[in-house]
């Protein structure tokens, strides 16, 4: 359930608290450090509702994505996301992931210039992975870490990167997203 990040930490803190604590249980992290964790998120630029779906997902709600393609100066809408991080003991082994899933607007089989729509058994509609690989491996870390703030921030900043050489060329052209305040 998405918990609203003012409205409803101001009238049951607790429980979204103890959902966080739950999600972000660890034998490497405190309940103290996963509290400070828990503000930080609160606070995170760019995030606007997070919560739990059972114990092993956390989903978090991002602002609207815009992105200035640097050949046109034109602002393109790429849309609100969800973001789904996945974390799931095993033992003593962690399986962790994330899941994109744009919840205003699907173009030519994407999300994102850089985030394809593709299944995930655990998520039951189309969500996307990420085609840019620098960085991941930071992300994934600070999942099985449970450093979420972390992981969330940096999963964010992703969303508003736009590369059209090297190894991260996008699955779509940024042209294909509306441009903002564009009616047509």
């Amino acid at each position: 359930m998405l918990r609203k990040r003012k409205s409803e930490v101001e009238t049951s803190p607790g429980k979204s608290l103890q959902e966080y604590l739950d999600f972000t249980a660890s034998p490497t992290r405190d309940r103290a450090n996963r509290t400070e964790d828990f503000k930080k998120l609160l606070q995170l630029p760019g995030l606007i509702d997070f919560g739990t779906n059972g114990k092993n997902t956390l989903i978090a709600q991002t602002e609207v994505v815009t992105i200035v393609d640097e050949e046109t100066d034109l602002e393109h809408e790429i849309g609100s996301f969800l973001i789904y991080i996945i974390r799931e003991r095993h033992g003593r082994m962690w399986t962790v992931d994330f899941r994109y899933e744009n919840t205003t607007q699907v173009v030519d089989g994407c999300m994102h210039p850089h985030i394809l729509v593709s299944e995930y058994v655990s998520i039951p509609r189309p969500t996307g992975w990420l085609c840019i690989k620098q960085g991941q491996h930071g992300v994934y870390q600070a999942i099985r870490e449970a450093r979420i703030p972390d992981a969330l921030e940096q999963l964010i900043d992703i969303l508003y990167i736009y590369q059209c050489s090297g190894q991260n060329r996008p699955f779509r052209k940024i042209a294909n997203w509306p441009v903002v305040g564009d009616e047509t």
